[in-house]
Parts: structure tokens; sequence; C-alpha cells
């Protein structure tokens, strides 16, 4: 990133967490809650504590984010052993977009086969976010009910609040009548259509002024 700023690197804890959280659920088999994420702060270590990572599993979630942000890329990835906090790694991703990691690395769902791994330039993903931000003018906050380690995540909830200069609000792992109850003027849901058909089922009102947007499929 260009600069840091301490909104940038929040947005970075949330991917961090975000992909944390995917890693252990399928490395303990379905054994670990992703949504206990969001229990976690800046000083909330990853080895030992609530989310007692091993040493073993240490090993393999620090490679995980290492390749999703290239920290190999220009040789930092040892330092995620140093600071073992969700903030220390968060910081270490923040210096390795700033210094020449420019290929993150996604993988797909694996909904319809195998997944893949596919690399992206922030760069060009940066490009597309300034394109989707022209779009949304008079948004003032991003709230997501997506993951931010996905791609689709990652641009409408990382990248095109930092193009707009907005918080994120998460409510992925919130109950959708709260997420519903907290939208105001001038928000911008980012929503699969599966979670837009479960907030169309409440019957509940949205706010005039709130806007929404959507990928995977086609939706109602």
């Amino acid at each position: 990133m260009a600069q840091r700023n301490d909104s940038s690197v929040a947005r970075l804890e949330r991917v961090v967490a975000s992909l944390l959280a995917s890693e252990l659920h399928a490395v303990r088999r379905g054994g670990f809650e992703r949504g206990e994420r969001v229990r976690w702060g800046t000083d909330t270590p990853v080895s030992g504590g609530e989310i007692g990572v091993d040493s073993l599993e240490l090993i393999g979630v620090a490679t995980a984010i290492s390749d999703f942000f290239g920290l190999h890329q220009i040789g930092i990835e040892d330092r995620l052993l140093v600071d073992r906090t969700i903030g220390g790694w968060a910081q270490l991703v923040a210096t390795g977009l700033e210094n020449g990691c420019e290929t993150l690395a996604f993988r797909t769902s694996g909904t319809s086969g195998e997944p893949k791994r596919i690399e992206h330039d922030i760069n060009t993903l940066r490009a597309e976010a300034r394109y989707f931000a022209q779009m949304f003018g008079g948004v003032e906050r991003v709230v997501a009910l997506v993951p931010a380690h996905h791609l689709y995540g990652f641009v409408h909830t990382v990248l095109v609040p930092e193009a707009l200069g907005v918080d994120v609000i998460d409510k992925e792992f919130s109950l959708r009548t709260g997420a519903v109850r907290s939208l105001r003027a001038g928000d911008l849901v980012v929503a699969t259509p599966f979670v837009w058909e479960e907030l169309r089922t409440l019957g509940m009102e949205i706010p005039a002024g709130v806007r929404g947007v959507s990928s995977g499929a086609p939706i109602d």
C-alpha cells in the first residue's frame, strides 16, 4: 500500500483473521468454527490463547498467509514466526504490500470441482476496485456479509473501501435480522445470492439509501 494507516491495517487484520479461521476449519476437519474470528483482536495470539494453534499447525497457517499475500516474493515470510498475533501478521502483510509483494494467491471454493489456486496482481485488483468505487458515490460504510479472503470479498470489502476511504462493518457472522437493523442510508451491502435470499425472506424493510452488490449467480 502506498501509505500505511490504521484503517488499512485494520482491513488487513480482517483478511488475516478470515484466512486463518478458514485454514483452521479445514485442518481440524470442521472442528473449528470460522465465526470464532469475530472475537479476535489486534493483540490476539495465534499460538496459544483462544486460537490455540500448535507448532505443526503454525507452520501450515503461516505458509498459507505467506502464499496468499506473496510474502515469499521479498523473503519476509519467516517473520510470521516472530510476532505471532493477528495485528503482527497484518503489519507484516502491510510491509510486504508496501515493498514489492505484488501477486496475491486466491483459491476457488471447490463447490464445482477441486479448489484451484489462482494468482492475481494486486495493482490490477486495485484498479478494478477504483472502477467500482466510481459507481458508489455517496457510500459512507461498506457492510460485509462475505469472507474477506475470497476474491469477491477482498475486492469489495477491502480494496473498494480503501479506494472510497470509508469504514467496513463486519456482519458476516451476525444474525441477519441484526444486520438489517444496523443498516442506514449510505451503506453498501456486500453479499452473495444465498445471503440476499436470506435477507429477502426475512420480510424486513431495508432503509432507503442502502445499496448492495452480489456475485456468483443470478438473484431474484
